[in-house]
């Protein structure tokens, strides 16, 4: 099954055919086709239309956000702070209920070569992200505004944990 990425740079087709999916992998992987498309647009719709509202997201040794609600306010503060953002998908691998997506994020407002890779490992529940693991340069990535719970002083209300540099809690 091809699937068609669509980024402000182009459109990525991944070709699934060959990949012998289930079909809850081919399921996982038309939706994280979707919610690719809609991250370059409007991030926190994105995690509204495609997170359990109990999902938990973790940036190891970071962060952790616990509920669709704390997600959906970081992508869209983050968002805001960064209309011209965009996810380039370069790669895209599913079994079972996970789903890893290899990409970068690149913001043309902080440079022409300002980009930072990132992989997320997604994990599914009837078709919704119940959590995901993402992994990226935590430095270039604090200047899109990530670190914004913290700073705006609403880490604890949207159940956010802050890990800080020395892994403390």
């Amino acid at each position: 099954m091809p699937i068609k990425v669509r980024t402000t740079k182009g459109t990525l087709s991944l070709d699934t055919r060959d990949a012998h999916l289930s079909d809850e992998e081919a399921r996982n992987v038309a939706a994280v086709e979707y919610w690719a498309n809609l991250y370059n647009v409007d991030a926190a719709r994105a995690v509204k239309e495609h997170y359990a509202e109990d999902c938990v997201v973790t940036f190891p040794g970071w962060m952790v956000y616990r509920g669709r609600n704390s997600v959906a306010w970081a992508e869209g503060s983050s968002f805001e702070r960064n209309p011209n953002r965009y996810l380039t998908v370069r790669n895209v691998m599913a079994k079972g209920d996970r789903v890893v997506v290899e990409g970068d994020i690149r913001d043309p407002d902080k440079g022409s070569n300002f980009h930072t890779p990132i992989v997320w490992i997604l994990t599914f529940r009837d078709g919704l992200v119940t959590g995901a693991t993402i992994y990226l340069d935590i430095q270039a990535f604090r200047h899109f505004g990530l670190a914004a719970p913290v700073l705006d002083g609403q880490a604890a209300e949207l159940d956010i944990t802050v890990i800080d540099v020395l892994g403390r809690v």
